[in-house]
């Protein structure tokens, strides 16, 4: 855009608006990560930092000693092992199936589009699973929700 000199001018009023928008719209997952990840993160180590059990009513402070006594026990270094091991199995057996697939179903063959079909039913079910199960639930005849209103004397039957 000019201004009238002839010069083109990098940043005007529509890239300041495009810049504020696409801060906006990373700003709100950031949030949201900081409130549901980090938060109780941060919590939880706080916690962790303390002794309870049923009968103490107030926590009492040990400080790191928890982690100390924990790092001694030789079942955590099993535990650690078996799951850095697991991670590893499971993460490589995902990445070389779902490559494999992919490349596999990116090549045209008879029936492609049927095998492409069963590949994703896994992803779709749960949704339509859930789907079928609200509607259930907000059934007027059978439904859990108007059962639940009857019982308690919000709606009657017609």
């Amino acid at each position: 855009m000019t201004n009238g000199d002839g010069k083109m001018h990098l940043f005007n009023s529509s890239r300041k608006n495009d810049e504020v928008l696409g801060y906006l719209f990373g700003g709100f997952p950031i949030v949201i990560l900081i409130i549901l990840l980090f938060i109780p993160m941060i919590y939880s180590l706080y916690l962790s930092l303390f002794e309870t059990t049923a009968l103490k009513v107030t926590p009492q402070f040990i400080g790191l000693r928890g982690f100390l006594e924990l790092f001694k026990d030789k079942y955590t270094w099993v535990v650690i092992k078996n799951s850095i091991i697991w991670t590893v199995v499971v993460a490589f057996f995902q990445l070389t199936i779902g490559l494999f697939s992919a490349i596999l179903l990116k090549n045209p063959f008879p029936g492609r589009w049927f095998v492409r079909g069963l590949i994703i039913l896994p992803w779709v079910i749960p949704g339509v699973v859930s789907a079928m199960l609200w509607r259930l639930i907000y059934d007027a005849q059978i439904g859990l929700m108007n059962y639940f209103l009857m019982s308690i004397k919000l709606t009657h039957t017609s």
